[in-house]
């Protein structure tokens, strides 16, 4: 309750600090008819550090979470304090794992030892008599670390790269035969680092993996590297939430209708975290009330609405499965009346660490903080005239998300990856911190002039993207396919459902040969049936068919999606379709 009251304080007094700014930005907004100007308040760096102090004390937002709930019921009192329209949340149902853990005892040199470790989400189990085994260092877990070498059986211990997915280092752990995967953080100390491991939608894996610290897992390498034997034991208990007890996770929306109410721009960043997230992720949500509240002033001083409306999401699930973005697309895009979403704006850690762990921690905390983004020309166009205003860059880099996708295993790990997919033009901050995924990334550890200067940078990014045209969103980014799910329709229960999916390049060609990954989801997020074989190709017309059984359509009648993805060495097109009927 003291945080609640202490979050209504402080929203009275972000309100009051827009007033009594004493700095001014000379911005250009445009609307259909030509440029016009208005004069807005520099966003200052206390308020960015009231919303952050406020999102982490929360504590530990995991989705489905008492402090979850929580923090989107302030997100929400936030929103409707701002003056956004239309606020409200939209629930999904998930699958959760419960653990029980036991001490993992490592063997070195004939010296027994008991290491400290989390438990990676969708962790798999071990026996009931746990698991003993030999230890073998896979460097990062790519699959050329696992060529020639027979670990069937063995306890890999890879590091961990923050260009590399986790889950695509289990993925491939499995693949190579081994019985349980060991992610050594990078975190200064020995700080352990948590996560998630499900790669699509998968709840659990059949092999645990387990996280341990920097300085705990180098020991280990070290001496497997010198010839050692490292044994470990492991137990691990695993219990699957049943489909008739789910989570529940929450968006938090809230818009500004535009001129042209029927097009819209979302503004995004998902709350929920591992530990207190002050930079994954109170940062972005900072970042997008920030926002919000600057393009309220701005149109209110215009007197006028802008010209497409501007949608702002505070994501759930984000952490675990992407579950909040995939949940928008499916309910206002992936429908018989989708919503025209011109672009996708998402803040995810818009700031990285402060200015004292970039002196401590060069090596992993300097300021190399990037823009990810559809190679599209009217992205391109803005970010460029955006960044013409500023006197140094305030992200200096600037890269396409399949550059992402292509070095991290096929994986973009926050919210944008359905969008992206879906051929949405994307724009997305890509930053990063020493205190990823742990303890310590806290308030303490912020820069917060910078996400101050964020906020207006974003504020201009809109303003400019309000002058380009609905036809220039129109561009598809060329590393994408395009692909169309048609679902028949069943009459009874008794019966399969056969899917008919044609699957284009970007000039409307057939896309031959081209392997997919079907997935049948019900109550949302429950998976029901998979074929990801690749024995589901496109043929030379660009189509495939395929069967799913009428057994897992019936084990609910709600929720029920079919997720395609496809591509030949990572997805490069997705696709929900809801299953309708029986």
């Amino acid at each position: 309750m003291l945080q609640l009251l202490r979050s209504r304080a402080f929203s009275l007094a972000l309100s009051c600090g827009i007033l009594l700014s004493a700095t001014l930005l000379v911005e250009g907004c445009h609307r259909v008819g030509g440029p016009e100007c208005v004069v807005l308040p520099a966003t200052r760096p206390e308020e960015m550090r009231a919303y952050v102090t406020t999102l982490a004390g929360f504590g530990e937002k995991a989705v489905g979470s008492e402090a979850g709930s929580a923090a989107a019921a302030w997100i929400l009192r936030e929103m409707v304090a701002l003056g956004l329209e239309d606020a409200h949340c939209e629930e999904f149902s998930f699958p959760y794992n419960a653990y029980r853990t036991y001490p993992l005892t490592i063997t070195l040199g004939g010296q027994p030892q008991e290491l400290t470790y989390d438990v990676l989400e969708a962790s798999g189990g071990t026996a009931a008599s746990g698991l003993r085994a030999e230890l073998a260092y896979v460097n990062i877990g790519a699959p050329e670390d696992f060529l020639g070498r027979d670990l069937a059986g063995k306890i890999v211990v890879l590091k961990r790269d923050e260009n590399y997915d986790r889950s695509v280092q289990l993925q491939n752990s499995i693949a190579a035969g081994a019985a349980a995967m060991l992610y050594v953080s990078q975190a200064p100390g020995n700080l352990r680092q948590v996560g998630t491991v499900r790669h699509t939608f998968e709840p659990s894996h059949p092999i645990p993996a387990l996280s341990i610290g920097k300085q705990d897992g180098q020991a280990l390498i070290q001496a497997l590297q010198a010839g050692t034997p490292v044994s470990a034991s492991v137990r691990l208990d695993v219990t699957l939430s049943p489909l008739d007890a789910p989570g529940h996770g929450r968006n938090v929306i809230g818009r500004i209708p535009g001129e042209d109410a029927s097009r819209v721009i979302l503004v995004s960043a998902h709350y929920d975290s591992w530990k207190a997230g002050a930079s994954d992720n109170a940062s972005g949500v900072a970042g997008i009330l920030g926002v919000a509240r600057r393009e309220l002033v701005r149109y209110r001083q215009l007197g006028r609405r802008p010209r497409y409306t501007l949608v702002f999401i505070a994501y759930d699930g984000e952490e675990i499965d992407l579950y909040g973005g995939y949940d928008y697309l499916r309910k206002h895009v992936f429908t018989p009346q989708p919503q025209l979403v011109l672009a996708s704006v998402n803040l995810e850690m818009p700031v990285g660490a402060d200015l004292a762990s970039q002196a401590s921690y060069p090596d992993t905390a300097l300021p190399t903080w990037s823009l990810i983004h559809s190679r599209i020309a009217v992205l391109e166009q803005t970010l460029a005239a955006v960044g013409r205003r500023l006197s140094t860059p305030l992200y200096p880099k600037l890269q396409g998300i399949d550059d992402i996708a292509r070095i991290s295993g096929g994986i973009i790990a926050t919210d944008i990856q359905p969008h992206f997919r879906a051929g949405i033009p994307t724009l997305c901050t890509w930053t990063g911190t020493p205190w990823y995924h742990t303890s310590m990334d806290d308030p303490e550890h912020l820069d917060y002039a910078f996400l101050a200067r964020s906020v207006d940078y974003f504020g201009d990014v809109l303003a400019e993207l309000m002058t380009h045209a609905p036809g220039e969103f129109a561009e598809v980014d060329p590393s994408l396919l395009k692909a169309k799910v048609t679902p028949g329709l069943r009459s009874t229960t008794t019966e399969d459902l056969t899917v008919e999916v044609e699957v284009t390049g970007l000039t409307g060609q057939p896309a031959v040969g081209v392997p997919l990954t079907v997935e049948l989801l019900v109550r949302d997020f429950f998976p029901a049936w998979s074929d990801a074989t690749g024995r589901i190709v496109t043929d030379t017309s660009g189509r495939a068919r395929f069967t799913v059984p009428a057994a897992a359509l019936n084990l609910a009648p709600d929720g029920r999606f079919l997720d395609v993805t496809g591509g030949k060495d990572y997805p490069v097109v997705e696709v929900s379709a809801p299953v309708l009927g029986p």
